[in-house]
């Protein structure tokens, strides 16, 4: 018997969090969990701060609890973000992984070059040829830039395990099975 493998993928950031997953009910869906307007407005900058970092941690919990997944690929930190950026990445990617983790998903961290790699075929592509490659190649159109990359983490997920898995392949197989096809 074959089972597919249920895939949760992540692009971390404070102002817009982009997922793709396998829903049990819509098949592969993607959502974005994003700042509003005025949660950044309100209340003092920390508050709002804490505040969307709860938001993500709580909505990525919630979808966790209700799907179960085989595994959860989340985005590398971008090591060319500067500044404040590079403390917001940190604690969005912080506050993503221990969402996945307090629910015993199994989490691979992928450069976002190699996601390019596998995807576009281009490690450095910029944001607009991702965007553009996705539209041409997979006839999706998203409306933020955060979900075609959850997208394509998504797809190098598929790529590199396979679609689907053989009877009772373990959530530590599939770890090290794509451990070793992400060479870490």
């Amino acid at each position: 018997m074959k089972n597919k493998y249920k895939i949760l993928a992540i692009d971390p950031s404070v102002r817009c969090t982009g997922l793709y997953y396998d829903d049990p009910f819509e098949g592969p869906i993607g959502r974005v969990i994003e700042r509003m307007p005025a949660e950044k407005a309100s209340g003092d900058a920390q508050d709002s701060r804490y505040a969307i970092l709860r938001k993500i941690h709580d909505r990525i919990k919630h979808i966790c609890r209700h799907n179960f997944f085989d595994i959860a690929l989340i985005e590398q930190y971008a090591y060319g973000a500067k500044g404040s950026a590079v403390t917001k990445l940190a604690e969005a990617g912080a506050v993503v992984r221990l969402a996945v983790y307090s629910k015993g998903i199994p989490i691979v961290e992928i450069a976002p070059n190699t996601w390019k790699k596998l995807v576009v075929l281009n490690g450095h592509a910029s944001k607009e040829y991702v965007r553009s490659f996705v539209e041409k190649e997979y006839g999706k159109k998203f409306e933020k830039q955060d979900l075609y990359d959850a997208f394509c983490i998504y797809i190098a997920a598929c790529l590199t395990l396979g679609s689907t898995v053989v009877g009772d392949e373990t959530q530590e197989n599939l770890y090290n099975k794509m451990m070793e096809a992400m060479n870490c």
